[in-house]
């Protein structure tokens, strides 16, 4: 058991290394998503999709299979529950966005800077809600799945998992300002905190595509 715990934390390091790293420490020179090429999504989805199946197939290895990481069967009741964590998701984002709106011009992109990337036409929106579902179990997986799980093992609180899980996800958007970095912080420990509660990543990754779609449409003058 000694040498199990001794491998997690560069387990950890590892994965996120090469899952994640590059774009926390060159955000400004990775590629800008584009929604209306289909090149962009099926160069994301090239990428994501083997990862997905890494994390599934490392699991799957582990004592007690992908179920201990909630990553099992999907319930009947993800579906709905993952509605709702999208729609407090939702919720965060307007109480934060809200207020922004009001502030003057230099202020508010002191804050939050404009993110700069195509929005999707009507013609690619199912490709776009594809993509969005793809990046919610990316990053499900790896930030709730299976960190928070493995931070278990090494007999972290609850508190400290969710908390660690949160921080380490807002830390990959600091490119969105100080507001951007808060938001995403909160909705981390949202999601950190309903995996915790029903032990399912369907839920939460489901939730984090819909709510990642809900944001495109948003930004989005879709005519």
């Amino acid at each position: 058991m000694a040498s199990e715990r001794e491998r997690i934390i560069p387990e950890i390091l590892l994965l996120f290394a090469v899952f994640f790293l590059p774009g926390y420490l060159f955000p400004s020179t990775m590629a800008r998503p584009d929604f209306n090429l289909p090149a962009f999504h099926l160069r994301y989805a090239t990428a994501a999709i083997p990862q997905i199946l890494l994390l599934l197939f490392l699991m799957q290895g582990m004592e007690g299979g992908t179920a201990r990481f909630g990553a099992g069967k999907p319930r009947r009741i993800d579906i709905p529950a993952a509605v709702a964590i999208a729609v407090v998701l939702v919720g965060v984002m307007a109480a934060i966005e809200i207020p922004l709106s009001l502030l003057g011009e230099s202020a508010r992109r002191m804050l939050k800077p404009e993110g700069a990337f195509g929005l999707p036409g009507p013609a690619m929106l199912p490709l776009s809600f594809v993509t969005c579902m793809v990046t919610g179990y990316r990053e499900e997986l790896f930030f709730r799945s299976y960190l928070i799980t493995r931070l278990d093992d090494l007999g972290s609180s609850a508190w400290a998992s969710v908390t660690v899980s949160s921080l380490v996800f807002a830390a990959g958007h600091a490119y969105e300002g100080a507001a951007g970095i808060v938001m995403v912080a909160v909705i981390g420990a949202i999601l950190a905190a309903s995996f915790r509660e029903r032990r399912s990543v369907h839920a939460v990754a489901v939730a984090h595509g819909l709510y990642d779609f809900a944001v495109l449409l948003l930004s989005s003058s879709i005519t």
